[in-house]
């Protein structure tokens, strides 16, 4: 039980990717202009940074959460054998359909405003592109304007409507004999294989307690005390995770993990350690409930087995 409240929960790892604090940030900090790299031909040549302006007139913390529930959903829907495939994949098609509309003129501002002026004789367009990626000196910020706005339509009509192309597949191949145990994976349904795991388990407790105790007082105990040590435990880790929660570590651990070896800097590493902190909370508190209800029927039999004469 206190696995299943969360393991399979669609609605938890929804929770944590709905966060649009996360996006916000990610759009807003800095150093997103130096970590863009994009595959696209007619992107080659265009300074990243610059590039990056330019997108952040059409991306919105909105569209990234939008893709991150889809993965989620896709991610889980194979797991619980409602799909044979996972695509790994990103939906450009709301991008597309922004810059063909009012975000086209904000993006070929940006792009126009931010391009470097060319070098002496080098020509404003890389090989097979249709974006420029300079300005000559002799063309006005205007005039550029113009130009990317006028070869946007092209442009967008020549890109997939999915990033990467071709899409990365990841094949579930989930055979007959697979479907029985499938069938258990989900929030309900894993539910209810733990009740039955549960009672199972009751059931060689309940005989081990009648086999073990000669008498009703030493049947009680024998129900309460092996039920006491794995309840203190339980208790114990969810109580240990409870805490690792507060503790300052995930704060300093992701923020130079964020800040070294990826290109994130402190105000994103500040809103994803709340994210995990809530998802940390989330997963002790199966570990509580459940180990303080062991403990209490624990606790409970074990006081009742007192009142209980030896001669009964």
């Amino acid at each position: 039980f206190s696995v299943s409240t969360w393991a399979m929960d669609r609605g938890f790892y929804l929770q944590l990717v709905s966060d649009e604090r996360i996006y916000e940030a990610i759009l807003n900090d800095d150093a997103w202009n130096e970590a863009q790299t994009f595959e696209v031909s007619e992107f080659e040549g265009i300074p990243s940074d610059v590039l990056a302006k330019a997108l952040r007139e059409v991306v919105t913390p909105n569209y990234l959460r939008s893709q991150a529930v889809a993965l989620v959903d896709e991610t889980l829907d194979a797991l619980e054998g409602k799909s044979s495939t996972l695509e790994l994949s990103v939906d450009i098609t709301p991008l597309k359909d922004r810059l063909r509309s009012d975000g086209g003129n904000r993006f070929a501002r940006s792009l126009a405003a931010n391009l470097p002026v060319c070098n002496s004789g080098q020509n404003p367009f890389a090989p097979g592109a249709r974006l420029p990626r300079c300005r000559p000196a002799d063309l006005s910020e205007e005039e550029a304007v113009k130009l990317i706005s006028a070869a946007l339509p092209e442009f967008l009509d020549s890109l997939p409507d999915s990033y990467p192309e071709p899409v990365e597949t990841v094949h579930f191949d989930y055979g007959p004999e697979n479907d029985f145990w499938i069938s258990f994976i989900g929030t309900n349904r894993l539910i209810w294989f733990s009740i039955l795991l549960a009672l199972i388990a009751a059931s060689f407790w309940i005989g081990a307690a009648f086999v073990g105790g000669e008498n009703r007082r030493q049947i009680v105990q024998w129900l309460g005390w092996p039920l006491f040590v794995p309840a203190v435990l339980t208790l114990i880790c969810g109580i240990s995770i409870r805490i690792a929660a507060g503790w300052p570590w995930i704060d300093s651990g992701l923020g130079t993990w964020l800040t070294t070896d990826v290109w994130y800097h402190a105000e994103v590493a500040g809103v994803l350690s709340t994210v995990i902190r809530t998802a940390i909370k989330a997963v002790a508190r199966g570990f509580l409930i459940t180990g303080v209800v062991s403990l209490g029927i624990s606790a409970g039999l074990i006081i009742w087995s007192f009142s209980i004469s030896t001669e009964e």
